[in-house]
């Protein structure tokens, strides 16, 4: 048996949605998977030159998590990773990565995993649940953690709005810029974010990008 699984590039937080808002962006990574004695991995595009080719590739790990989630017995797999979202610039490449691995894995296995249990997975893996919470569903996403797994709900996209990625030739990992971040912020600069986030939503919904200005400040 063998999977297809196409993953976008995602940006989150959009300013003031620090681990809640998530935006899919088309920029694809792609993951072929067969079963296979092994763990194998080919990797063309981005990261080529330096990830991991064997059990240990992220990829390859999601696809034994979903094998041992369902229960089924994970023999190995034969992956080929077409890499095209750039690593470490925060477009979400290791959500898509977790993601990839996830859903190639509930293919072969047999499709016993539901989307949510998925999502639940990735973001265990991926330690918060925006960037693959918009990996799966598409669009706009908002996202919490709750004890039982994560809630997330999609919502359109205007058609009138246009997305620029700026690109950084700088690398920075997911743990280095979280660890730059205070443990604590005042009241004050809570309420002007969750004020924002609101207004962010809110902007989308009613299809008026002129509050987004405003909408998207962040302290």
């Amino acid at each position: 048996m063998r999977a297809h699984v196409r993953i976008p590039a995602t940006s989150a937080n959009l300013g003031p949605g620090f681990d809640a808002l998530g935006l899919a962006l088309a920029l694809y990574n792609e993951v072929e998977a067969e079963e296979g004695q092994g763990v194998t991995v080919r990797i063309e595009g981005e990261g080529a030159d330096r990830l991991p080719r064997d059990g240990g590739n992220v990829v390859a790990r999601g696809v034994r998590l979903a094998f041992e989630t369902a229960g089924r017995p994970f023999k190995g797999c034969a992956l080929t990773c077409v890499n095209r979202i750039p690593a470490a610039r925060g477009l979400g490449s290791s959500a898509a990565a977790w993601v990839g691995g996830l859903f190639a894995g509930n293919a072969l296995a047999g499709g016993p995993l539901s989307k949510e249990t998925l999502l639940a997975l990735a973001a265990r893996a991926e330690g918060h649940p925006d960037n693959v919470a918009a990996a799966i569903f598409g669009g706009l996403t908002v996202s919490c953690g709750v004890p039982e797994g994560v809630v997330a709900v999609a919502l359109p996209v205007p058609a009138n709005l246009g997305w620029v990625a700026l690109v950084p030739e700088i690398t920075s990992s997911t743990a280095e810029a979280r660890a730059l971040l205070p443990l604590s912020v005042p009241r004050a600069d809570a309420v002007f974010n969750v004020q924002r986030v609101a207004l962010l939503l809110a902007s989308f919904q009613m299809g008026r990008p002129a509050p987004l200005a405003t909408a998207l400040d962040d302290r």
